[in-house]
């Protein structure tokens, strides 16, 4: 739609908290509680998706200002207060302080297929919802109508299409994933909201959706090289290589990516001058 969530972080990191008050507050059976701790990882993160694009179609203000500053404003209110204060783990009359929220109930775990393995259902999850966002935005009347609508919101709107509903509805289920991100985290592999969750995988998703040219199949296999490339930083140290290098490839891929979008319209206009009349041979 031609929109640039940058609050991923922040969406992701409600989601996150969701997910760890859900699947420690509700009594239910696994089957149940695991679906309903994802389902309050989503709506939280389309709750703070939904903000920017209210603030974009009503107030005019530019999503990409809005959800950089719901970020700062997301992490500070979580790590700040939320979980630093109410939401504090209480502990079970042990000596020892935990840092974070209180665990969430076992029932609550994602699943691992292979024993032994961090691997988990989230993964498949993942691309169950890659899958549907492809099929929503190719197959569905209502992904044709936010694509009519980022490839020109004045002839849309004259069409009879509601740009101001499709443009919240995309912030809100951009916020939605992030959140469920956040959730995958908690009930996967955490298991309760940590003292520290700057995990940077919001931001990282920026980087993803770039590479992957914006379409689902694009960025499972971006999501994939970058997955890679961050889980093998850790193992680079055990040769000496500093971790860092690896966010200095994403970088460099980025760049590979970009450049030709940036640089493409300077040397139109170069051959343009160059082939006007009187310009030097």
């Amino acid at each position: 739609m031609g929109l640039f969530n940058i609050g991923g972080e922040g969406q992701l990191i409600w989601g996150a908290l969701a997910a760890a008050v859900a699947g420690r507050a509700l009594d239910l059976p696994a089957p149940l509680l695991v679906p309903a701790a994802l389902i309050a990882a989503a709506v939280a993160g389309a709750a703070w998706g939904f903000i920017p694009g209210v603030l974009k179609m009503y107030r005019g203000v530019h999503e990409v200002i809005s959800t950089i500053l719901l970020n700062w404003i997301a992490i500070h209110l979580v790590h700040g207060w939320l979980v630093a204060g109410p939401l504090a783990a209480r502990g079970s009359g042990s000596s020892v302080s935990m840092a974070g929220t209180d665990p969430i109930r076992a029932a609550a775990w994602l699943p691992r297929p292979i024993p032994g393995s961090r691997l988990d259902l989230g993964l498949p999850v993942a691309l169950a919802c890659a899958a549907a966002v492809w099929f929503l935005l190719t197959r569905m009347w209502l992904g044709f109508e936010w694509r009519a609508v980022g490839a020109g919101a004045v002839a849309a709107q004259a069409s009879g299409i509601a740009t101001r509903l499709r443009v919240c509805q995309a912030m809100a289920l951009s916020g939605a994933l992030s959140g469920l991100a956040g959730g995958l985290l908690v009930l996967g592999t955490e298991h309760r909201y940590p003292g520290v969750f700057r995990t940077g995988y919001g931001f990282d998703g920026i980087a993803v959706a770039l590479i992957g040219g914006a379409t689902a199949p694009g960025v499972v296999a971006a999501g994939f090289v970058f997955g890679a490339v961050r889980a093998g930083a850790t193992r680079l140290q055990l040769v000496g290589i500093h971790p860092s290098f690896a966010e200095l490839i994403q970088g460099i891929a980025v760049l590979l990516v970009a450049a030709p979008r940036l640089f493409a319209p300077l040397l139109i206009r170069l051959r343009a001058l160059s082939r006007a009349p009187g310009a030097p041979p």
